[in-house]
């Protein structure tokens, strides 16, 4: 038997009177043993629970703190207040780019990017740290900010265990796998499959109400088949093929526009509406439900369409009446306030990033308080946090994600319908996706079984790269890059691609004289000769497109050499061996095998220096920009790439033009509103023109010329939209909040989050400016004229 000392913790049953699940005892007992725990679940299974055991076992230790990271602000701050709530407001404090509040607190959430920050700047700070949250942990795999939290991971101690709480992903075993290699700590992998509520999806259709989504899809292929035994279907289908016949006569442009009429079918079918399927959720007892819109215009619209319905009793109503005034008073002479007010007091609201924060904030309580029966929202509501509704609706499955209209990947799917069940009052959760049977797009099959594994998004900032040189020797840069996620899953394809030069040297080996050889110093000298060859026949091929009349047929046969030589390197370089061949045996047969080699060896070169070669690049920009030397060396204006991360190339080539030090109060806040601010959001009938001048907004230009010939649109777009320069000069210079809408058609809440960031810029411009007391001065100016009324974070 053994010992007391070395048995294993017993698993909690109870946690805050709680009964745990298997999955949360296991990662409870992890955290008590001081180990790392990776946790993959289902929306809504009770993940928060097994953080909130992580913060209070870390504060229990003498001297120990704990931080917890999120991807977003929104996020950052909910947990801030529910936290304030459970633990103590002073043993609490929060870091992001809107608030920062009691920094020296031993429990600290923060956005993710402000931990990178720490990491890199402030490493001191994480000294005593006993464990990092990281809640979202599928945000790796997420194209805008996946890079920061791998990027987080690696710089992180190895001695500090984390816990990260997930989504249900495919492949956790291989993050736990990857994390294991860079950690000194053990990790666990824990992975819960099992919802606390199931779900039930269904389709709904005008015709066919609630069905299961193939019966829906029978209903409408039956229905078109007997049609198309009717003389009414042969009648329509004979004028339409008369009508196509004559278009294609008329031309091009007629049969275009005939090819978008209606489809023989679509009398057969009436509309699917959001009304019709939320009168049946009413009727069949299945509210309240989140209904998923993905266009903001659309939430608001459909609220408005649902307005002549009223789902609250009158003491309902008379409740969030009393709320509404509490919480509303300062707010009420705005459009949109005035707009959602009433739609409230029926039981209903919509939600998405462009309305005020803090309307937000009242929806999300009301909808808490079970005081809305019916939220329209887009995919951002209530992520990480536990909102759950009876039913989840679907106006679409397709959105729109910057590039193209696509369906929803089952992750996605599934985080969204997720939300279906609430756990402790519905036994099942119902998920609906409204089916317009005029259209042929049927309803696709989601399966959890079908989410697919994520992928490392890793893609180096210019920033991070100026932090790793100032930390980090170039050899100490590689070693880290290779700990990366990225790295770690291309190690098996490099394996793979292995094996396959194995085969082909054995091939090679079987052919008559074929040599092979591993000598490292032979391998050493043809390199080199390679290298003296290459410069020789790049010089020709200079010197040739240099002279007046080059023969192109001299041209093409050195650059074919070139090519060749380069192809011979590569393999060199990658493989380290040297093949040679004598005689005539087997002469189809080696350079054919010699081919599948070279093109192996690239593939190998590729996934083996990829991330190195990427670091280069971005030197190079940097070096090519005046911010680096060639042996990575900082020149004038690399510390402002190292302490700036909006858009830090463009603020830095700015400050060092001595465009800002130009400017009044007004006229910077009014440039940097702009700086960061997507063109595809477009502000519609401006109303006053750009209060930029015409030599700034030339000096401007030619900025934004230089940095994109130097490469620097290699990580991100270089963002600046002037839209925004009006809104941010009328606030600065004391205008309300109504004022700036009457002014542009930008959403509320874009124009709110745009001032916030510009309050974070101007902070990390006070980071620039640090030694200069009368800059600090009229910085802080800066941002006393942005940070007031409804744009000032409130927690």
């Amino acid at each position: 038997m053994a010992s007391k000392g070395n048995m294993e913790p017993l698993p909690r049953s109870y946690y805050r009177n709680l009964k745990l699940d298997e999955f949360q005892q296991r990662a409870i007992a992890a955290i008590e043993a001081h180990k790392s725990v990776i946790v993959s679940a289902p929306t809504g299974s009770g993940k928060t629970l097994i953080a909130d055991f992580a913060v209070e076992r870390i504060l229990g230790r003498s001297g120990q703190k704990c931080i917890y990271t999120a991807p977003l602000k929104a996020l950052s701050n909910q947990k801030y207040r529910d936290y304030c709530s459970l633990l103590s407001p002073d043993q609490v404090g929060i870091m992001t780019g809107d608030v920062v509040i009691n920094i020296n607190a031993p429990f600290l959430i923060m956005t993710t990017e402000v931990l990178l920050n720490l990491l890199h700047r402030e490493m001191s700070r994480v000294e005593r740290v006993g464990c990092v949250i990281f809640d979202e942990l599928h945000f790796l795999a997420n194209e805008d900010r996946g890079t920061v939290w791998e990027e987080t991971l690696v710089l992180l101690p190895p001695k500090i265990p984390i816990v990260g709480l997930s989504a249900t992903i495919a492949n956790i075993d291989e993050v736990c796998q990857w994390l294991r290699t860079i950690k000194e700590t053990e990790v666990v992998s824990i992975k819960h499959n099992t919802r606390p509520v199931p779900l039930k999806i269904f389709g709904f259709s005008h015709e066919t109400g609630l069905r299961q989504p193939e019966e829906v899809e029978r209903f409408r292929r039956e229905t078109i088949i007997e049609f198309q035994e009717t003389a009414e279907y042969r009648r329509l289908k004979r004028k339409s093929e008369e009508e196509r016949g004559r278009g294609a006569r008329r031309g091009r442009r007629y049969s275009r526009r005939f090819s978008r009429k209606p489809s023989l079918y679509h009398g057969l079918f009436q509309e699917t509406t959001h009304v019709d399927i939320v009168e049946h959720l009413e009727e069949k007892e299945l509210l309240p439900c989140l209904f998923f819109v993905f266009s903001r215009r659309k939430c608001e619209l459909m609220g408005q369409e649902l307005g002549f319905k009223d789902f609250l009793t009158p003491n309902e109503k008379k409740e969030v009446r009393a709320f509404l005034k509490d919480r509303l008073a300062n707010f009420e002479g705005y459009t949109a306030v005035k707009r959602i007010r009433e739609l409230l007091l029926r039981g209903i609201g919509y939600h998405h990033a462009g309305i005020f924060p803090f309307l937000k904030e009242v929806v999300e309580t009301l909808y808490e308080m079970r005081l809305i029966r019916v939220l329209y929202c887009t995919s951002t509501f209530a992520l990480g946090v536990n909102f759950p509704a009876r039913t989840a609706c679907f106006q679409s499955v397709v959105k729109f994600d910057g590039h193209q209209s696509r369906v929803l990947t089952p992750l996605e799917f599934f985080q969204k319908a997720g939300r279906a069940g609430r756990r402790g009052i519905d036994e099942v959760g119902y998920v609906v996706i409204r089916r317009n049977l005029r259209s042929s797009e049927k309803i696709p099959t989601f399966a959890e079984s079908d989410i697919q594994p994520i992928q490392s998004a890793l893609n180096l900032s210019y920033n991070s790269v100026v932090n790793l040189l100032e930390t980090y020797s170039i050899e100490q840069i590689d070693v880290l890059l290779r700990d990366s996620f990225w790295q770690f899953q291309t190690q098996e394809k490099v394996r793979s691609l292995r094996n396959q030069v194995d085969q082909i040297l054995a091939d090679l080996l079987r052919i008559d004289g074929v040599e092979i050889s591993h000598d490292k110093q032979a391998v050493v000298r043809r390199t080199g000769d390679l290298r003296r060859e290459l410069r020789s026949i790049q010089t020709k091929v200079d010197r040739l497109k240099q002279s007046r009349r080059p023969d192109p047929r001299e041209l093409d046969k050195q650059n074919d050499l070139l090519t060749g030589l380069q192809q011979q390197l590569t393999t060199l370089e990658t493989l380290r061996i040297l093949i040679r061949s004598r005689g005539s045996h087997g002469r189809k047969r080696v350079p054919k095998l010699r081919r599948r080699l070279h093109r192996i060896a690239e593939e190998i070169h590729y996934y083996e220096s990829h991330l190195m070669r990427t670091f280069r690049e971005r030197c190079r920009v940097l070096e090519h920009l005046g911010f680096l030397t060639e042996d990575y060396r900082f020149n004038n204006g690399a510390h402002l790439v190292k302490v700036l991360h909006i858009q830090e190339l463009l603020v830095a080539e700015l400050i060092l033009s001595g465009m800002l030090d130009d400017l009044d109060m007004p006229h910077l806040n009014a440039l940097l509103c702009c700086i960061g601010q997507s063109e595809k959001r477009r502000g519609e009938n401006q109303l006053a023109p750009v209060p930029i001048s015409r030599s700034h907004l030339r000096r401007i230009r030619e900025i934004l010329r230089r940095l994109r010939a130097a490469g620097a649109e290699q990580v991100d777009p270089i963002e600046i939209n002037f839209d925004y320069a009006i809104v941010g000069m009328m606030w600065s210079r004391g205008a309300s909040f109504s004022e700036l809408l009457e002014l542009s058609n930008l959403d509320e809440g874009d124009i709110i989050s745009c001032f916030r960031q510009t309050i974070d810029l101007i902070k990390q411009l006070k980071d620039v400016y640090r030694e200069d007391e009368k800059m600090l001065m009229f910085l802080n100016t800066c941002i006393d004229g942005m940070d007031r009324d409804v744009v000032r974070v409130v927690l």
